[in-house]
């Protein structure tokens, strides 16, 4: 009887192990299948300057308060990249972050597919569950295949 228990409080103990060791293995392998999962988030930083060059934000952590720029979902080799109060900007700061991302797209060898979407509305507006918001403007650059 004690060696049944010994052996279920040692399977007790190494089950979270296991799943702990497996989501390890998981996000290593999936970030070295994909080298541009990092490309969306340097966007984001890039577009975020602009709008501070710009003065529209008086630094990133403004431009995160104020919900200007996000990068969306999508798979690992497509980045998505949203600006919402568009209305905000001028016809300048829309032309700077649209070349920002075709940079990012010829800098990464045409590899990966950049989405940039415009938005008039907040961004509460358009990630609301029932929502009619949609861009303004929408430019899409398509990987090699």
């Amino acid at each position: 009887m004690v060696k049944l228990i010994n052996k279920v409080g040692v399977l007790m103990l190494l089950k979270p192990l296991v799943v702990i060791f497996s989501l390890l293995v998981a996000v290593d392998s999936f970030a070295m299948k994909y080298p541009y999962s990092d490309v969306g988030v340097k966007l984001v930083k890039e577009i975020d300057d602009l709008l501070v060059a710009y003065e529209i934000c008086s630094d990133r952590s403004d431009c995160r308060r104020k919900e200007f720029v996000f990068r969306g979902g999508g798979p690992p080799e497509k980045v998505v990249i949203r600006v919402f109060k568009t209305h905000k900007l001028n016809e300048g700061m829309i032309e700077e972050i649209i070349k920002t991302c075709m940079r990012s797209f010829y800098s990464n060898g045409m590899e990966i597919t950049v989405e940039v979407k415009f938005y008039v509305e907040e961004r509460a507006d358009v990630v609301r569950l029932i929502s009619r918001a949609k861009p303004v403007i929408y430019f899409s650059m398509e990987r090699r295949r």
